[in-house]
């Protein structure tokens, strides 16, 4: 059965090629769509809904508040709310994250507001996994490393510890301190997904990280690696949740036949 991802463009949107890939290399296949075009295309056919990164609309009136509004608009936003309703995947990164928020598809109360520091953040930080999490994306996950590269971040509002999936975290774990928390969010979160897991949004970049090689000190990796006998991976870690997407819908059962 092959699952299919359908990934918006266009309008400021910086990272479905990247998104495609990730999704190529976890046997699934994508389809990138420009924002003008999804009158022709039909959500019915695909179980995953990908909104990636970038300043969509050059982030007027709020980060991601513009592209919500377009996506809430009738007949899209009814069909986006019965895609969620089905229990099909809805996947917000960076930019895409603040347009969910700003859709309502994520747990009420919270937001994302500047970061604390009063700059843009871009850097790679150190992620815990919250096993307690439904987020059908982490599952498998503890301690890993991505980049982020955003100036409004900071999570605020009283969200259920549970729907945090991902932490910024130092060697102690979960850290409210800069920089390993790059934007003062509450509880570390680095991420938010509603009740069933299954519509989730991050602030780190994922499709940054499909390859151990991207990681800026690789090489040092793979000399530890070496000296120590271990095996250096081809992967990064953001391939996984790629993974764990594909898999996730899988168990929907309305993944089209080959």
């Amino acid at each position: 059965m092959t699952v299919r991802a359908l990934i918006l463009t266009g309008h400021g949107i910086n990272c479905a090629r990247e998104m495609a890939q990730g999704f190529g290399l976890a046997g699934a296949e994508s389809l990138v769509c420009h924002l003008n075009d999804l009158s022709e295309v039909a959500l019915d056919d695909y179980q995953i809904l990908v909104l990636p990164g970038g300043f969509s609309f050059g982030d007027h009136l709020g980060s991601g508040r513009a592209l919500a509004m377009r996506l809430r608009r009738a007949p899209l936003g009814q069909t986006i709310e019965r895609f969620v309703a089905e229990g099909k995947l809805v996947w917000g990164v960076c930019n895409g994250f603040q347009t969910l928020v700003q859709m309502g598809l994520l747990p009420a109360g919270t937001t994302l507001a500047p970061n604390a520091s009063g700059r843009f953040e871009c850097r790679w930080v150190r992620l815990k996994a919250n096993p307690a999490s439904p987020c059908v994306f982490t599952r498998g996950m503890d301690v890993l490393e991505l980049p982020v590269r955003h100036g409004e971040g900071q999570l605020v509002g009283e969200p259920s510890a549970a729907l945090v999936p991902l932490q910024y975290c130092d060697s102690q774990g979960p850290t409210q301190s800069y920089p390993e928390n790059p934007n003062g969010s509450v509880l570390a979160g680095a991420a938010l997904c509603n009740e069933t897991g299954r519509v989730f949004g991050l602030m780190p970049h994922p499709e940054a990280f499909l390859r151990s090689t991207q990681h800026p000190e690789w090489t040092r990796h793979k000399d530890l690696a070496s000296r120590f006998g271990t095996a250096f991976p081809s992967e990064g870690s953001g391939l996984a949740f790629f993974r764990n997407a594909v898999e996730a819908a899988r168990e929907i059962g309305f993944c089209a036949s080959v």
